[in-house]
């Protein structure tokens, strides 16, 4: 039970990571056109791409940590973590992919409370 909770485990943590570092890459290349500096109100918008980095830069931190240190801590609260920033996310998001977004952080935190609860071994 415990090996295939791990699986599961890394598997979503891989997922994780690919759409995080896909927003690194996207959102960081609009941060360095300097996009930003198209809004009315420059400072705001350069505000808010900084924010935007930071979030899938955290989620791809906590899917790398997540596969390196897997036997050593619970990775519920960074789940939590991560619901959350999907939530928030998607409230801004108009193109639909706050839904799947939601969806990836509510299988991760899944998969992080099923490899928690999962026996050691079975007797």
């Amino acid at each position: 039970m415990k090996k295939v909770s791990n699986g599961l485990f890394i598997f979503m943590s891989a997922i994780l990571g690919l759409v995080s570092l896909a927003f690194v890459i996207i959102e960081g290349r609009l941060l360095l056109s300097f996009d930003w500096s198209l809004y009315e109100h420059e400072f705001i918008g350069f505000i808010q791409y900084i924010a935007r980095v930071g979030l899938a830069l955290l989620c791809l931190v906590t899917s790398i940590s997540s596969i390196f240190y897997l036997g050593r801590k619970s990775f519920i609260f960074e789940g939590a973590c991560v619901l959350a920033i999907a939530i928030a996310i998607s409230t801004g998001a108009t193109n639909g992919i706050g839904l799947y977004l939601i969806i990836i952080a509510t299988l991760y935190l899944t998969s992080a409370v099923f490899n928690h609860i999962a026996p050691e071994s079975e007797k």
